[in-house]
This record gives C-alpha cells, sequence and structure tokens, in this order.
C-alpha cells in the first residue's frame, strides 16, 4: 500500500471517537453475590455494567478509614472486584462521597458490600490489597438495600450462575460452576487512517516523512511504524532516557488527557493495568461486556510514559461497529478449567491470578470490512493473557 505524503496536514487534529472520565474508564471485571456458602453473578456481563454504573451514583456516608481483620465473613455480602489494584485517592474519582475526605495511602482491588438490618442500609467496604487496612462509607438507601438483597436471596436467580471459588492466598477467584453459553460474533469494522495518527502523535506534521516499504513515518527523531498490515501502531518518542515513576493515580490521569485530547476511544474501552517500573497503563478493548484478546496484542490501548512525556504508544486502528449475525458456543464449565489446569504440568495453579471469558480476535482473519469474535477461556499467568484451548 502506498502513502501519500501529501495526506499529512495539521487539520485533523483528533481520531473522531469519544472523551472518557476515570468513572467511565475504570470498571470491575466481577460483582459476586455470597449467598450462605454459596456464589452467584450475572449470566450476562452487561448486567454487571448496568448495576455498577448504579452504584456509582451511589451516595457514600461517614467515609473513614482504619486496620483491617481482612475480608468479612457474613452470612451474605457483595463483592465488586477490579481488574488491577487502584490507590484509595482515585475513589472520589469513580464513586460519590457526600463531602471531601482525606483518602488513604494504600490500594485496593475489592470492595465488599453488607446489609445492616437494623437500618436497611448498605456498609460499604474497601479492603486494602494486603488485606491489613480498610475504609468504611454507608450507603443509606432503603431501595439499593432492597435491591441488592433479591440478588441475595434469588429473586434474579433465571439471570445468574452459580460460581466455585479457588482459594488464592485469601484472594478468591471465582469461576462458573456450569458449561458457559457464550456467542461467537462477526462485526463489521471500519479503520483509521495512519495518516490521522501522524496529526495527532507529531508536533509537526509537515515534517514527517512515510517509508513506503516499512510502513514507517518518522520526522527524524519520533516513530510510528504500522504492525500487523496496517491494523494497528506502535509510536515511540525516544527522547527521555531518565525518568521517575508516576504514581498510579497520575498515570492514569495523564493518559486520560492524552487520549481524550485526541478524541482516541473508539469503542469500549476499560482500565486493565499498570506497571510501574516503566510507567505503563494498559486499557482492554471490551465487547459485549467481555474483554477482547489477540495473539499479536493489537486490541489493547497501551502506553508508557517519561515524566509528562508520551514515550511509547500502541493502539488498534480497527473499530468494531455492528453485528452481522452470531452464533451460539457452549463453553466448558469453569470446574473443567480449574481441573484443567491441575492437570496439565505447563501450569501450577497457584501463579494463575485470573481466569475469565474473553472474546478471541483473529488479527490475520480481519477482513476489510469484517472480524469475528470467538469466545474462549483466558487465565492471566506470570503476566500474560493466555488462551486455553480446553
Amino acid at each position: 500500500r502506498m502513502y501519500d505524503t501529501n495526506y499529512i496536514n495539521e487539520v485533523d487534529i483528533d481520531l473522531g471517537g469519544i472523551e472518557l472520565t476515570k468513572k467511565d474508564i475504570i470498571q470491575p471485571n466481577q460483582i459476586i453475590f455470597k449467598r450462605e456458602d454459596k456464589f452467584f453473578s450475572f449470566i450476562n456481563p452487561v448486567d454487571r455494567e448496568t448495576l455498577y454504573r448504579d452504584m456509582q451514583s451511589w451516595v457514600l456516608y461517614d467515609f473513614h478509614a482504619g486496620e483491617s481483620d481482612g475480608r468479612p465473613d457474613h452470612n451474605q455480602f457483595v463483592e465488586v472486584i477490579f481488574p488491577s489494584p487502584l490507590p484509595m485517592e482515585i475513589i472520589p474519582s469513580i464513586l460519590t462521597l457526600n463531602e471531601e475526605n482525606v483518602m488513604p495511602d494504600w490500594s485496593f482491588q475489592r470492595i465488599f458490600i453488607s446489609f445492616i438490618e437494623e437500618t436497611s442500609s448498605l456498609e460499604v467496604l474497601f479492603l486494602s490489597v494486603d488485606g491489613r487496612n480498610q475504609a468504611e462509607a454507608i450507603v443509606d438507601k432503603s431501595d439499593k438495600y432492597d435491591m441488592l438483597l433479591s440478588y441475595i436471596q434469588g429473586d434474579n436467580d433465571e439471570d445468574m450462575d452459580e460460581y466455585i471459588t479457588i482459594d488464592q492466598d485469601g484472594n478468591p477467584i471465582y469461576v462458573p460452576m456450569e458449561k458457559v453459553e457464550a456467542h461467537r460474533i462477526s462485526l463489521t469494522t471500519t479503520m483509521l487512517e495512519p495518516e490521522q495518527l501522524v496529526n495527532v502523535l507529531f508536533t509537526n506534521p509537515s515534517l514527517v516523512s512515510a517509508n513506503v516499504g516499512e510502513a514507517y513515518f518518522t520526522d527524524g527523531q519520533r516513530g510510528m511504524r504500522l504492525l500487523e498490515n496496517g491494523l494497528a501502531i506502535e509510536y515511540t518518542n525516544p527522547l527521555q532516557s531518565n525518568y521517575d515513576r508516576i504514581h498510579v493515580n497520575e498515570l492514569i490521569s495523564q493518559s486520560l488527557i492524552n487520549v481524550n485530547d485526541h478524541k482516541g476511544w473508539m469503542g469500549t474501552y476499560y482500565f486493565e493495568s499498570i506497571d510501574k517500573t516503566v510507567n505503563e497503563i494498559v486499557y482492554r478493548m471490551h465487547y459485549g461486556g467481555y474483554p477482547v484478546f489477540d495473539y499479536a496484542n493489537i486490541s489493547p490501548i497501551i502506553q508508557q510514559w517519561r515524566n509528562q512525556d508520551l514515550y511509547q504508544y500502541y493502539r488498534p486502528l480497527f473499530i468494531l461497529n455492528n453485528s452481522l449475525g452470531q452464533h451460539a458456543i457452549e463453553l466448558p464449565s469453569g470446574q473443567s478449567v480449574v481441573d484443567y489446569l491441575q492437570n496439565n504440568a505447563n501450569y501450577q495453579l497457584d501463579d494463575v491470578e485470573a481466569i475469565q471469558i474473553g472474546y478471541h480476535l483473529d488479527e490475520t482473519a480481519v477482513e476489510a470490512h469484517s472480524v469475528t469474535l470467538h469466545p474462549a477461556w483466558y487465565i492471566y499467568y506470570n503476566g500474560i493473557w493466555r488462551k486455553l484451548d480446553l
């Protein structure tokens, strides 16, 4: 494919997507309901997204922090699990507090909501990642109390699956007990033009030249390479060698502002992880409530920062659009995933950090205007998402 560098002008400085806030981009990947010694969650992950968006509007009163005894041991509670630890100082940006509070300086990954029967109110507990600290607040709305209780008591069981737990040092992983029905989905796609990214990422696009053979763009210092036949880009700004670690909350803010500045959110992305050693942040593409994975790792948006400067930026150039049709698929049960991992010499169950269903996108089969998403089981193992072929 030939690139006409005459196209590279300084007019189009956004990609035509939307702007997002921390409230939009930070979402739990599970909401679990505990009833006596059983656990349940939504069959359809979109229901989880809907409930969490409602939770974000609940006003939290009487916020206070202190030492913790670890996980609550009540007969019934709701557990909200995020994909990666988050600093407590992000709470006012993602939930609703009734007043300004000084946030403790530890991180959480799980929130527990328990029921205060006498007052029909909810106790919200943030547990630190090491289990030593906690913060609590109260939601004083009986209709929210009744709503969560109805899930616990089984009023919505036709929308729920029972889950089993794998205990990982007191941080259980939850997986569905029975087989799971999911859908293989074909979707239309549109493509961003690389020139649009040149205008966004280079301070002076008119100085950028394109190396046609390698599909590589450079202004002599910064470079942008096309990956996987133009399905993604890798941008590098090699100017910064020394850098400090950026605090997690700052890194999320900085990277959000950067992507918002060029309206770079096309489709659904949620925060997935941060590697503090290199100031790297990953936002995972989602569709229908499920994460999207691929072997070439072209579906996430990934940024690395050197102080205030964007050092590296990977992002897909394809955008998922409308469904062309879907086909029901039965996936093995969570129990059979656990059995498989226990009996497979390639894996140590203790090293599995997460197990979840996601969509596999075959990057070699992204046609001109369509793509198929295949549901599959994934594990997060030694810092990498791996697809399981059961």
